[in-house]
Formats: structure tokens, C-alpha cells, sequence
């Protein structure tokens, strides 16, 4: 008889919700425990779809927002003869200036300051005058803080005007940042065609649309024929079994040449006879390879790091490879191919 999975399911989970106490018989076992189990998901199922709903309609971003560089607890009362500079009350700097908003797409409001007397007096007056789709308030250091209310990249704010320099906001445009309406994206792309270009969403699907690019061409490299033209940004490593194939160009000097950084080094045309030593092999490189496709006038010799000889190139176009190996007397570097077009090659 096939074990039975489903009721095992029901059991356990009914088991689960039991109360302390709580009377149990075959037919609580049974009637009830699928009751509840069923309660239980139709709940899940509900608490799901509204944490989705609520998920998918929170805005995902910032708001645009002003904050003035003055510290409005250091306004004072103006005073005709004792203080003339004083920003609050009648007569004082803020006095009939005005203060110009604007804010994303919408009209400009105007403020127009009737003799503050506080800070609190200069918010209340930007809030009555002002009151379209911001909001004005006091930061802990009382400074003016204009914040606009609509969350994203659309959010904008700015104030311009003569109160604008005595209040020390700041000119030019402020901007909001995020993608409005982003939410759903944020919960496996519920509602997705509402999705704006920029969301988190269409930066998956180009990325999606990249590996997949990547995919046909590395099979392409695989096992067919790759037709160019091919750009490399960058260093490329051509590999073949297990044996790297790295092109370096040799230096027109006498210096060491190591199997670690290339594999294939080019010769330069030389100025004067150039000796070239092989380094240790590190990391698994153990071949060389030498190649010369002009003639300069001039040989190049090979050594080890013990300065034994391992050969020579004269004048002409040749090749020359080194191996390292152990043969029972040691590792070391010899010379295991070599060719050309030049009558002989000493080694």
C-alpha cells in the first residue's frame, strides 16, 4: 500500500495547531484538521496578496529637497537704531520680501513674508503661501527645510526670489532620484507591464539579454567556425588544451624573459647583439617560444638564470622553442624545437 503523503501533511500540521488542553478524537483528527489546515492557507493566500498589493504600490526613490545654510534660531529683532540688520519683525530683512517655489511640472507660489516675528512664523507663513504639493519645516539645527511630496525622479523643488538669499537656500534645481511606482518591482515583477524603462526590472532583462548573447558565442567558440571581425577591449588569452598561448613583444635590450607572463615572445628588430635570460618557471608555465620574422643585423642569445647557454639566433628570420624539464640530472630549460629560414641555428 502506497504511503498516503498528503494526509500525513494534514496530521502534522493539524498536530501542530493544537491548543493545550484541547480535546482530540478521530473526528477532530480528521474533519477538523483539514478545516483548519484549509482556514490556514486561504489566510496565507490573503496575507500574500496584500503584502503584494501594499508592495507594489510604495514608491521607490527620494524627494526633491531644499535646505537653507542659515541658522534661523540667529535671527533677530529689527530695531531702527539698535539693530538695523535684524531679520524678524516690521521693518526687519524679511519684511515684505518675497519667496518664489517651484515644484515639478506645476505652477510657481509666491510668498510674500508679512514681519515674522519667529522661525516658527516664517514656516507658517512658507505653508500658507506655498502650500501646493510641499511642505516647510526646521531641521535640528533650525534651518529651512523644503521638501517636496512627490517621491522619484520627477520630484523637483526651487526657490528663487529676495527672500530666497536671506533665508540661505540654495539656487538652482533640486532633483528626487529613484524610479516612482518602482515597487513592484522589488516583489518578482507582480503587475510588470506597468514597469517604467529604468526600474530594476528592464536592467534584469538587458542583463538576461547579455548572458544569453554570451552564450551563443561562446558556443559559437566551442565547437564552430567564429567569423569576425572580432574587437578585444582588452588582454585575450588564447587557449589550446592545456598549454596558454600569450604573445608579449620582446625589449629591444638584454632581459628576462618569463614563461609566467607569456608564452610566445616576438623579437624586436635589434640595434645590437641582445642576450636574453629564461626565468624559473612559476605558477605551471614550462615552454617558450621565440620568434623572428625579420632580419636586423644582429644575433640573440638565450641562457638560463645559471647563465649556461641554451642557443643562438643570428641574423634572420627564425624560431626557437624552450622547454623545462627534469631528466634525472635536474629541471632546467632546453632547447626542444627550433627552425627558420636561416642556414643554420647554433645551439
Amino acid at each position: 500500500m502506497a504511503y498516503d503523503f498528503m494526509g500525513s501533511l494534514v496530521f502534522h500540521a493539524f498536530v501542530r495547531m493544537l491548543n493545550d488542553g484541547e480535546l482530540v478524537n478521530h473526528e477532530s483528527l480528521y474533519r477538523l484538521g483539514l478545516v483548519r489546515l484549509a482556514d490556514r492557507t486561504a489566510y496565507l493566500l490573503d496575507a500574500i496578496g496584500r503584502a503584494r498589493a501594499d508592495l507594489a504600490s510604495v514608491a521607490n526613490g527620494t524627494r526633491a529637497t531644499l535646505l537653507g545654510s542659515k541658522r534661523l534660531s540667529t535671527f533677530t529683532q529689527y530695531d531702527a537704531e539698535t539693530n538695523p540688520t535684524g531679520e524678524l519683525g516690521p521693518g526687519g530683512l524679511l519684511d515684505a520680501k518675497t519667496l518664489l517655489l517651484g515644484e515639478d511640472s506645476g505652477p510657481a507660489e509666491l510668498v510674500q513674508f508679512a514681519a515674522p516675528m519667529t522661525p516658527a512664523d516664517i514656516v507658517q507663513q512658507i505653508k500658507a503661501g506655498a502650500p501646493m504639493n510641499k511642505d516647510a519645516g526646521l531641521d535640528d539645527e533650525s534651518r529651512l527645510v523644503l521638501v517636496s511630496k512627490t517621491l522619484g525622479a520627477s520630484s523637483s523643488l526651487s526657490a528663487s526670489g529676495t527672500a530666497a538669499a536671506i533665508l540661505g537656500l540654495p539656487s538652482g534645481t533640486a532633483m528626487g532620484t529613484g524610479t516612482i511606482d518602482d515597487g513592484a518591482s522589488r516583489i518578482g515583477f507582480f503587475e510588470y507591464g506597468a514597469i517604467p524603462t529604468g526600474s530594476v526590472r528592464s536592467a534584469l532583462v538587458g542583463l538576461i539579454q547579455a548572458v544569453d548573447k554570451l552564450g551563443k558565442t561562446k558556443a559559437t567558440l566551442a565547437g564552430d567556425t567564429f567569423t569576425g571581425p572580432v574587437t578585444f577591449a582588452g588582454p585575450v588569452t588564447f587557449k589550446s588544451g592545456t598549454q596558454d598561448t600569450i604573445f608579449a613583444n620582446a625589449p629591444n635590450a638584454d632581459a628576462v624573459l618569463d614563461a609566467s607572463t607569456a608564452n610566445v615572445f616576438l623579437l624586436p628588430v635589434l640595434t645590437a647583439s641582445r642576450t636574453y635570460t629564461l626565468a624559473e618557471p612559476t605558477g605551471g608555465a614550462r615552454r617558450i617560444r621565440v620568434l623572428r620574422h625579420w632580419t636586423s643585423g644582429f644575433g640573440a642569445t638565450f641562457r638560463r638564470q645559471d647563465s649556461a647557454m641554451l642557443g643562438f639566433l643570428p641574423n634572420g628570420q627564425a624560431w626557437a622553442e624552450f622547454t623545462h624539464f627534469d631528466d634525472g640530472t635536474g629541471a632546467r630549460w632546453r632547447a626542444t624545437a627550433w627552425g627558420g629560414s636561416v642556414s643554420q641555428v647554433a645551439w
